[in-house]
């Protein structure tokens, strides 16, 4: 099966895929419950705040570092040593009862997560065939949305029935679990020993600058959803999370083969359209039926948007620096998303809820634009279909 250049589901495969499901179960754990546990140990909102972001500054002042020495010294080496400091996050959880001792913990988190998930984003397109990218990689995402289902809710049932130990127990678990598949993964050695800098291939900004528009719009959903759900009288807000994994999940399964087949831009733009509907669904919504199209519209968008944009970062990258270029793309969802927090909030503050989903609308607009004026050219210039 190893053997056969032109196969996607090798045991590589398998094991990357299992490697990012148990990394990203451990993220949505932890992004669930966190503010819930600044509160247990006595902290405050905006000390809850903190440890938040804590992880997402981190995560992005170490993809430089992680994409660079991925293609100088071995995208493998980055992945064990991101994968260490992630058990030993989870390992010392259990002993942040003080809330600075929490955001130490929360930024070590961040430092390990970033250097496992630029490794495996740069490891994926070298053991998925070219032919098949766009549907490997859609595969490959399958983990990430599975988790954000699975994650929240196994960290609910085990801080209810048994505590905060419970839970960052199985944070070590699922972490030593991460861990010797990364040691088990089979890699070549690298070839490439020249330096290797973030942002080298200006041909990556374009794309970066249309992550940063998508994540941007997205990042509404993600933090103010519930919120404005509940100031629209919708109960159980949660269920839209629901029925975005099943769709995000059921989309990846063909997305990705009409995207190698007919091309990218066929999936991606019709994609980002259903993700404008979407929010505007979202910002209108005033009763549960049309909160639920919401969520049907706005999975289907999830599961092809993403994989798409990282197909092209990978497509448009030359061969010896894909480590860089994982790291631009998840630098630039970073961005996306924790710019998109602040702003949002400030929206939501000054103006109200339902102003921010027209908004993060205009911002899939400006996507789409950017998309066709400067990244489509890009695209057709370095034979990216």
């Amino acid at each position: 099966m190893e053997n056969n250049p032109a196969k996607l589901w090798t045991t590589r495969f398998l094991v990357l895929i299992m490697i990012n499901l148990l990394i990203q179960t451990i993220n949505n754990m932890t992004n669930t419950t966190m503010a819930k546990y600044v509160a247990y140990i006595g902290g405050n909102n905006i000390l809850g705040g903190f440890a938040i972001t804590a992880f997402t500054i981190a995560a992005l002042l170490t993809r430089p570092f992680a994409g660079g020495f991925s293609d100088k010294r071995g995208k493998k080496g980055v992945l064990i040593i991101g994968t260490v400091t992630v058990l030993a996050a989870c390992l010392f959880y259990n002993f942040s009862h003080a809330i600075y001792v929490l955001i130490l913990v929360r930024f070590i988190h961040g430092a390990g997560f970033s250097g496992n998930t630029t490794a495996t984003g740069a490891i994926a397109p070298d053991i998925i065939p070219p032919s098949k990218l766009s549907e490997g990689i859609g595969y490959y995402g399958i983990s990430s949305t599975f988790s954000s289902a699975v994650g929240p809710m196994l960290a609910l049932f085990l801080i209810d029935g048994f505590g905060y130990p419970a839970m960052f127990a199985c944070l070590a678990v699922l972490a030593l679990l991460a861990l010797i598949c990364s040691l088990s993964l089979k890699l070549p050695p690298p070839s490439v020993k020249e330096p290797s800098n973030f942002f080298v291939e200006n041909k990556l900004i374009a794309c970066a600058a249309v992550i940063i528009l998508v994540a941007l719009s997205t990042s509404s959903v993600l933090s103010f959803l519930s919120m404005h759900a509940g100031a629209r009288g919708i109960q159980n807000p949660g269920v839209f999370f629901s029925v975005t994994a099943v769709f995000s999940l059921v989309v990846r399964f063909f997305s990705g083969r009409i995207a190698d087949r007919k091309g990218i831009s066929y999936v991606i733009i019709p994609s980002m359209i259903i993700l404008i509907c979407a929010l505007l669904l979202i910002s209108r919504a005033a009763s549960m039926p049309i909160f639920l199209l919401a969520a049907v519209f706005y999975g289907i968008s999830n599961g092809t948007v993403g994989p798409s944009l990282n197909a092209i970062m990978i497509k448009l990258s030359s061969p010896d620096k894909r480590g860089a270029a994982s790291a631009v793309y998840w630098a630039s969802m970073d961005i996306g998303i924790g710019t998109g927090a602040i702003v949002w909030g400030t929206v939501a503050e000054k103006i109200g809820f339902g102003i921010i989903y027209l908004l993060a609308a205009f911002c899939v607009m400006a996507a789409i634009a950017a998309y066709l004026t400067v990244l489509s050219k890009q695209m057709k210039a370095y034979g990216v279909n």
